[in-house]
């Protein structure tokens, strides 16, 4: 529990494991961790089907942006060539900037 490579998720489902394991009920262990008496269920059936690497895998979702390969260019078109007072929109962008496009 003590690598820094564990998520405070992860720290948590092994401190749900522990202290089943020390003989706590689901009903105490999810009071004191604030969680609902079903995460804990959860928690403790992932570990039994899966052991330890099932519970310490990371297959949390963190979703990509379509737009992230495009954003240099988008951000160098929607900027002026020059200093101005106020930066031009996006739509006024001229070809010449849209060229990464």
């Amino acid at each position: 529990m003590d690598d820094p490579s564990l998520s405070d998720k992860h720290r948590t489902k092994l401190l749900v494991i522990r202290r089943h394991s020390e003989g706590a009920t689901h009903g105490f262990i999810a009071q004191c961790l604030k969680l609902q008496a079903n995460t804990i269920t959860n928690h403790l059936k992932e570990w039994l089907e899966g052991g330890l690497p099932a519970v310490v895998e990371d297959h949390y979702y963190r979703p990509s942006s379509a737009m992230e390969p495009f954003m240099a260019c988008l951000r160098a078109a929607a900027l002026p060539p020059h200093p101005w007072p106020m930066p031009r929109p996006l739509w006024h962008a001229s070809k010449r900037s849209l060229a990464c496009l």
